[in-house]
């Protein structure tokens, strides 16, 4: 999905398509991807691409609030609404 928000400049079209993909894996991947943002602290200005030249959070906090129950661990749905009301 970061490579692919980079070249198109947008992640939305990549968001919905993992929001569409309901599999144990599937929220696994996503789980583990957002405590990674979260223990590195990049969440609240995370950047993709080789230069950092895509800025994700604007589109990736709304959609994270916006996941159906059970997609991300309540603490770390905490968190993204913590980073968010800061936003």
């Amino acid at each position: 999905m970061e490579t692919l928000g980079v070249i198109t400049g947008t992640l939305a079209p990549w968001l919905t398509a993992r929001a569409q993909t309901r599999t144990e894996a599937a929220d696994r991947h996503l789980r583990d991807a957002l405590d990674q943002w979260l223990v590195q602290g990049e969440l609240a200005d995370l950047h993709f691409g080789f230069y950092k030249e895509a800025h994700a959070t604007p589109e990736l906090l709304p959609w994270l609030s916006s996941l159906e129950d059970g997609r991300i661990d309540a603490d770390q749905l905490v968190e993204v609404e913590r980073i968010s009301s800061s936003h």
